[in-house]
Parts: C-alpha cells; structure tokens; sequence
C-alpha cells in the first residue's frame, strides 16, 4: 500500500498542532474513541493538559481537526499519483491506494475501527461527504483522461467519467468486507484492489 505521510510542515504553530494530532490518532487507535481521554492526548503529544486545552476545547474537536487533515493529506497523496507518469492502472492504483487502501490499513490495525468509523460519520459528516466529492472528481478526471488518451474506452460500458469514478470507488470500499462475515488481510485487500482495476480497465476496452 501507500505509505502516507501525515506530519505537518514544520512551523512552530504547525509542529504543536500536528504533533498534538499525530498523537490523538494513537490514542484513538488504541483505545477507541470513548476511553480516550484528554490526558492521555495531552500526555502522548508532551505537553499539559491545560497546553492542549489553548489549541483545542474537547476531544470532538481534536477528532473533527484530525479527520480534516488525514482527509487533506490523503487527497495530496492521490492527487500525485494520479499525476505521476506511470501507466494508466498503476496511476489508478495508487488513487485507491492513498485513500481508500490507506484508511483500510489503518483501521484494520485497531479493534476499535467501526467504533472510530461511527464516530467519524458523527462529528465529522460534513467533512467526509466533501472529501468524497473532491476524490471522486480526482477519479473521474483520471477516466477521462483515460478515455482521450484511447487508453479505455468509457462507451464501451456507455459510462461517464463520473459514473465511472463512482462506481469504482464504491467497489473498492466494498472489497474491504463484512464485519464479523469475512474481513480480508491488508494483503489480501491490495490484491483485490489490484483485481479491481484490472477488470474495470479490461471491462472499459483497456490493456489489464
């Protein structure tokens, strides 16, 4: 998978403030987001509790701010690998990849993921359907370009680039399985993702 970068640029605002982010999303990992607490951000970032309290009111807040930046960060990585040179279905791999493979990734590491899930659609529901549009407009320039280049064709299953864009995305957070039915490996996940684009790329008329 992508390996993603989520530290901030060095400034001095920006270090605390990412520093303070990058722990609270330990935090959230390893406790889930009900028995994190406070202290324990504050005590994984190095710094008082009152310190944490002069950039942030409450843990909703540190949770909505952290979901706003992985969200930036993740659309950035996407963003250059749709950008990058390669070929069409590397180019459409790693878009999967930066996102939807990274979040996979990360939340299979922790047993509190559907919690962290739930409260993400919660307090961050604005701020989700957003970054969805943004990464669904990201894959539908991709089909498009695609589709000029001659290296698909969008007739051949008479899509749009949009409809396109939605309905891959749609499988790839499909393939991530069924809670408590079938859950696959962030191994397995990859080779499925990889399957994915072969087959969208040979269904629309491509080279798999």
């Amino acid at each position: 998978m992508v390996q993603l970068q989520t530290r901030e640029t060095p400034n001095d605002e920006g270090t605390r403030r990412g520093a303070i982010l990058e722990a609270a999303q330990e935090i959230f990992v390893h406790y889930g987001f009900r028995r994190a607490s406070f202290e324990q951000i504050a005590s994984e970032a190095g710094i008082s509790r009152t310190g944490l309290y002069h950039h942030f009111a409450n843990k909703e807040e540190i949770f909505r701010a952290m979901a706003e930046r992985l969200h930036r960060v993740t659309h950035e990585q996407a963003s250059l690998a749709a950008r990058s040179e390669a070929p069409f279905a590397e180019r459409l791999f790693g878009v999967l990849s930066a996102k939807v493979g990274w979040f996979f990734d990360r939340l299979s590491e922790t047993r509190h993921g559907h919690e962290i899930i739930d409260e993400g659609n919660r307090l961050c529901g604005d701020l989700n359907a957003s970054a969805a549009r943004k990464y669904q407009r990201l894959l539908a320039q991709l089909f498009r370009d695609a589709d000029s280049a001659k290296t698909l064709s969008l007739r051949t299953a008479g899509l749009s680039a949009d409809q396109a864009a939605l309905y891959i995305v749609h499988c790839a957070w499909g393939l991530q399985g069924h809670p408590g039915v079938e859950t696959p490996s962030p191994g397995q996940y990859r080779t499925r993702l990889e399957q994915l684009v072969k087959m969208t790329i040979v269904g629309l008329g491509g080279r798999g």
